[in-house]
C-alpha cells in the first residue's frame, strides 16, 4: 500500500510540474464584462500555496471584473496573469488603464 501512496504522489507532482495554468475563477467562454468574485481569492491563495509547497512553477489566472482594484487583491492573493479586457478596451487612454492595474 505505501507504494501506491508514493506513486500517487509522484503522479500529482508530475502532473503539476506539466501544469502551465491554472484558471483560479470560473468564467463563462465568450461573454464580456464579467464581473470579480472575490470569493474565489481563496481558490487563489489555496492553489498558490500547492504550488509553492510542491516547488513547482506554474501560472495562477483571474480572468472577470479585474480593474486597478481587483487587480491588486488578485496579485496579493498569488495570481500573476490577469485577464482584463472591458477595463482597458472601455478606458479613453489604453496605456494609461494599463499603467492603473500594474499599480501606477
Amino acid at each position: 500500500m505505501k507504494y501506491a501512496a508514493c506513486l500517487g504522489h509522484l503522479l500529482r507532482d508530475l502532473f503539476l510540474s506539466a501544469l502551465y495554468c491554472s484558471p483560479a475563477t470560473r468564467f463563462e467562454l465568450d461573454r464580456i464584462g464579467q464581473s470579480f468574485r472575490p470569493e474565489m481569492m481563496e481558490k487563489v491563495r489555496r492553489v498558490r500555496e500547492l504550488r509553492d509547497s510542491l516547488g513547482v512553477d506554474y501560472e495562477i489566472e483571474v480572468d472577470g471584473g479585474i480593474n486597478p482594484a481587483t487587480a491588486r487583491v488578485s496579485i496579493e492573493s498569488g495570481a500573476n496573469v490577469l485577464v482584463a479586457g472591458t477595463s482597458i478596451f472601455n478606458a479613453p487612454d489604453y496605456a494609461t488603464a494599463i499603467r492603473d492595474l500594474r499599480g501606477g
